[in-house]
């Protein structure tokens, strides 16, 4: 396996993937910051992730309120009744994407690197490994955290 920190994409390659997305998918501006404390409050957090395998092993993990995923489903112009089936697919559909931008960086000439399905969970889900890069967005009204995080070492 290629050592990591050679192919680790920048905090800045991350943020630019993310304001790429959002402006193209959901027509918002991406702000960089720090979320204030207790995001959430008595909106629910949930958690969007992709399993990276192969020159990079670990996981692309998304965290956003449910009203930001309804939101998005909404700008995504999903065809449904702009439910909690529809916000489940439109996050399903930022993990990937914001995960496969990743994964193209991530990937060496000799072990290209591939991408699960995304699992979505309506509630923050802890992952295990090191968290390599974190970064936070400010969509409008909402906020985005995005995660690539190390698969833990083997045995």
């Amino acid at each position: 396996m290629t050592d990591v920190f050679k192919t680790l994409p920048s905090l800045r390659d991350m943020q630019q993937i993310v304001e790429q997305v959002a402006t193209t998918l959901l027509g918002l501006e991406a702000v960089d910051g720090s979320p204030p404390a207790g995001l959430g409050g008595d909106d629910p957090l949930w958690s969007g992730q992709v399993h990276i395998t192969g020159s990079f092993n670990g996981d692309v993990a998304l965290s956003c309120t449910r009203g930001f995923a309804l939101r998005a489903a909404q700008a995504m112009e999903t065809t449904g009744a702009g439910d909690d089936d529809d916000a489940r697919e439109a996050l399903a559909e930022l993990t990937n994407i914001i995960g496969g931008n990743l994964k193209a960086l991530l990937s060496d000439g000799f072990e290209p690197c591939k991408l699960s399905l995304p699992v979505i969970a309506p509630r923050a889900v802890a992952v295990d490994g090191d968290t390599l890069l974190e970064s936070w967005h400010r969509l409008g009204p909402d906020w985005l955290g995005v995660r690539l995080i190390a698969a833990p070492a083997t045995a």
